[in-house]
């Protein structure tokens, strides 16, 4: 059976998105190391805000490995 075929329209980046940022490390202790897997992120807020809030955490910093994927999606 023949389908249509489903190509993908033009993808947005948006610097500042529609929702508030939010921090993805939130629910994690300050010294806890944080491993960050984002699929379709079109927008870094919340990336920047997490890196932002982080700052203030103790005199140790944070390791955050951070990928992000735009364009494929999981399978």
């Amino acid at each position: 059976m023949a389908h249509p075929l489903c190509w993908p329209s033009t993808r947005t980046f948006d610097l500042v998105g529609n929702e508030p940022a939010i921090s993805l490390t939130q629910d994690l202790s300050p010294e806890q190391p944080a491993d960050i897997l984002l699929l379709e992120c079109r927008n870094p807020q919340h990336i920047l805000y997490t890196l932002s809030t982080d700052v203030t955490c103790p005199s140790a910093p944070r390791k955050i490995d951070l990928t992000c994927n735009d364009i494929e999606a999981a399978a």
